[in-house]
């Protein structure tokens, strides 16, 4: 059992791990661990490891031996951990060499060890950058704990044989559907790597192309979401030949992480014959992940275009939203992806809808967008938004208190979102008729007015 606390900043910068088993006699382990503060992070080991300074991270190590064990505030992650996303080998190999711990854990509950062997798998088919890595830990702990077989490590590129000559040893061939204590077989490490060749043998060789992880992701999830095409097409077929001709279609509609199925995972990597596959296929083009985003919020949010364009051709909805009551539109604004947010636009989607928490579109603006977004729906003269100045959402904040409450506000973003609602205005006098000189010459002093009011009170 393991129990880890970090303290309130206020108070101390540590982390208390307490490990407790019993195997035999009981053991009790207690470790503190220094967590580094953003106000420290300029002059720690893991500011000179985000600068690739194997130098620096020698000579802070040499100055404070202690600080390979240190952890970051935001994610209470190890050095190692930090460092094996980045695949610097030399940087990996200081750090152990000055004694960081492989089997730290990270908030997660993911030790350093499991984590490179997670990369291990995750490696596309040729690199060895991730296999260096791998055989620097501790790894038969790990693959006992793991239960991962022969084949297994031998697909992780860890043992020296070709495939076509391992699935004729008897051991290989009665492990070609054993599963991790996670459930990944063979299949899933291969489809991730994207490697065709090894998973047409393993096909061949009968392993069940529909296999499921304890978090429910089938070989073809895996393969979608690291966007292997060639390897997903070649699932999808095998998935279709496995069903039969008596089965009326193949439809792959497993879920897995946050509820994306394949459809979502080929969506955010912008393969539009995948997508044209799997919707043939049966995928359901409205399907939903955990939070109720569509594939083509996915889209929007990504800003992958040829997604974006294929979905809405094969009529994907414009306007489902999420549980918080947000379309694709208020996706592709909340990353500010103009480009996403034209092509919805442009197709028909509704710009006035309405979330849970009572934020429009000139909510999601203010709040979110940048001058080219302020720009793009200034050129469309939207009509039939509610009053920016008196409409407020659920906080009780109109679209100009939110736009004042950025971070990054300035007179420029001002300005844009000043235009902004002067072209939405003017929409609105041509819809009801007001083309009166005096009556518009009147909104725009009340509007400049209003410019003023917003610019000073964000300069306050």
């Amino acid at each position: 059992m393991l129990v880890q606390y970090c303290l309130p900043n206020w108070l101390a910068n540590a982390l208390f791990s307490v490990f407790f088993s019993y195997h035999g006699s009981p053991e009790l382990l207690i470790r503190v661990y220094r967590v580094v503060s953003p106000d420290d992070w300029a002059y720690s080991v893991f500011n000179k490891i985000e600068c690739r300074d194997t130098n620096g991270v020698k000579a802070a190590i040499l100055a404070r031996p202690s600080s390979v064990h240190d952890m970051t505030v935001d994610h209470q992650s190890p050095l190692l951990y930090a460092i094996l996303s980045r695949s610097d080998t030399e940087i990996i190999r200081v750090l152990l060499q000055a004694g960081a711990n492989p089997f730290q854990e990270s908030a997660s509950g993911s030790t350093v060890a499991q984590q490179a062997v997670w990369s291990c798998i995750q490696a596309r088919s040729g690199s060895t950058r991730a296999r260096e890595i791998a055989e620097m830990m501790p790894m038969s702990t790990v693959f006992e704990e793991g239960g991962f077989t022969e084949l297994h490590r031998f697909l992780m590129g860890l043992l020296p044989t070709r495939l076509p000559g391992a699935l004729r040893n008897p051991l290989f061939q009665a492990q070609v559907n054993s599963e991790t204590t996670r459930g990944l077989a063979p299949l899933h490490m291969a489809a991730q790597g994207g490697n065709v060749t090894k998973c047409q043998l393993l096909l061949a060789a009968g392993v069940d192309v529909d296999t499921v992880t304890k978090s429910g992701a089938t070989p073809l999830v895996l393969a979608c979401r690291e966007g292997h095409q060639d390897t997903a097409l070649l699932l999808l077929a095998a998935g279709v030949a496995a069903a039969g001709p008596s089965a009326s279609r193949y439809t792959p509609q497993l879920r897995y992480h946050l509820g994306f199925r394949p459809l979502h995972s080929a969506t955010f990597n912008g393969s539009t014959d995948l997508i044209l596959n799997l919707l043939s296929h049966g995928a359901d083009i409205h399907a939903r992940a955990r939070y109720g985003h569509t594939p083509l919020a996915v889209a929007a949010y990504c800003q992958n275009i040829p997604s974006l364009r294929t979905l809405i051709q094969c009529g994907a909805d414009l306007d489902a939203s999420d549980l918080d009551g947000d379309p694709p539109l208020h996706a592709a604004i909340g990353k500010a992806a103009n480009g996403a947010a034209e092509i919805l636009l442009n197709s028909g989607a509704d710009y006035r809808l309405i979330n849970v928490h009572g934020r429009g579109l000139l909510h999601e603006i203010a709040t979110y967008g940048d001058g080219a977004t302020m720009r793009l729906f200034t050129g469309k003269r939207l009509a039939g938004l509610p009053d920016p100045y008196s409409y407020r959402d659920r906080q009780g904040k109109t679209a100009i208190d939110r736009l004042r409450d950025r971070s990054d506000f300035a007179d420029d973003l001002g300005a844009a979102f000043h235009v902004l609602l002067g072209s939405i205005a003017a929409a609105r006098l041509s819809a009801e008729g007001g083309d009166d000189d005096d009556e518009i010459e009147e909104f725009y002093d009340a509007l400049e007015s209003q410019s003023t009011r917003l610019n000073s009170g964000a300069n306050q």
